[in-house]
């Protein structure tokens, strides 16, 4: 005959500790993430070259805005992150508007995604 004891009250009180511990680091983790590739979508992004374009800049265009209007949001208590971009054209952009990035910003930038959990992987021992 094989016997087990389990003391739940000392079982309960690990497991809480480990579930704040991986919690935790999962917080740090889609921080890292998330900001690291916040950096990269703006590194990819390209500033205005009227002199590739093929027809006249708008009055007023000033080179940079689509770079300046990237945001990044933290929601649900930092388990979820939000990159943006506001500007009309930014879509177009992303899909092969500009000779600069054809393959887009955002798609550029998640790309590098398993690369950055893996970085997260290490900095993070998990």
């Amino acid at each position: 005959m094989i016997h087990a004891e389990v003391n739940v009250k000392k079982w309960a009180k690990q497991f809480n500790a480990q579930e704040e511990q991986v919690f935790k680091v999962s917080e740090d983790v889609l921080l890292y993430v998330a900001s690291n590739l916040y950096v990269k979508i703006i590194d990819y992004t390209p500033v205005g070259n009227p002199s590739l374009w093929k027809f006249k800049a708008p009055a007023g265009y000033q080179p940079g805005t689509l770079k300046k209007a990237w945001t990044l949001d933290f929601s649900n208590n930092n388990k979820q992150a939000i990159i943006a971009n506001d500007e009309s054209y930014a879509v177009r952009v992303e899909y092969g508007w500009s000779s600069q990035a054809p393959y887009g910003m955002m798609r550029k930038g998640i790309a590098q995604f398993p690369d950055l959990l893996a970085q997260a992987a290490q900095r993070y021992k998990f």
